[in-house]
């Protein structure tokens, strides 16, 4: 859930989506805009470095989804209850202790909290535990933090820095390569990090079935169905 919600709302800080009647003009659904075409065509370092700036500036909590509100109803992603004015305060105040320290240096996250609890003796037990938990939870889900340490696109992000952040994930990241294998069993295997153009075509007749230092595709015919239907031809 906390994936899943985080992800929803940096698509819409950024943009991504946005609300609009269905059909029948009952109620509302979240549809991509016009601004995700370019987001998806566009650079995938930029793309990253986008998500990652928007997180550290979302007066939202996504923590908060799935909990109960004051009236014990669940908060929904994109909805009023997960409001977080002081977010991109707080956000900072976690992460530029880990910026403080080397960058070959981790710290386990209740060394942290013991350090940030040091500093504001009179903030409600716990409280800051639970802020630091979500704190690094999302940045490591977004690549911000990886093992206890902030990750080198993670420093510029917090420094404000945008543009060095998408320099240093391209720099971190393995040249895209422009191949695949064909197999017998009908699938396809990508050894290493895909053009955006190949990844794309791959993803319209074909579906992932694991993913690590290689991705193996699975075509099947409704994979295969899903690509003629979205004007793939034979050739």
């Amino acid at each position: 859930i906390r994936a899943v919600a985080l992800h929803l709302e940096l698509l819409h800080a950024c943009g991504l989506i946005a609300p609009a009647l269905d059909r029948s003009r009952s109620g509302a659904v979240w549809l991509p805009t016009q601004t995700s075409d370019m987001f998806l065509n566009g650079s995938e370092t930029a793309g990253w470095a986008l998500l990652a700036g928007a997180w550290l500036d979302l007066r939202r909590d996504p923590s908060r989804v799935g909990s109960k509100d004051a009236a014990g109803k669940p908060v929904n992603a994109l909805a009023a209850p997960a409001d977080w004015r002081g977010g991109p305060t707080q956000r900072r105040r976690v992460l530029r202790e880990l910026a403080a320290l080397d960058a070959d240096i981790a710290v386990e996250q209740a060394d942290l909290v013991a350090r940030l609890e040091f500093f504001a003796p009179l903030a409600e037990p716990g409280a800051l535990s639970g802020l630091v938990d979500s704190v690094i939870a999302e940045a490591t889900e977004l690549g911000l933090v990886a093992f206890g340490a902030l990750s080198a696109p993670g420093r510029e992000i917090v420094a404000g820095d945008v543009l060095q952040a998408a320099a240093a994930l391209e720099r971190a990241l393995p040249a895209p390569i422009d191949r695949v294998l064909v197999q017998a069993d009908r699938t396809i295997v990508a050894p290493g990090r895909l053009t955006q153009d190949l990844a794309a075509a791959l993803a319209e007749i074909a579906d992932v079935e694991s993913s690590g230092s290689a991705t193996v595709y699975r075509l099947s015919e409704a994979s295969v169905r899903r690509g003629l239907d979205q004007g793939v031809t034979a050739a």
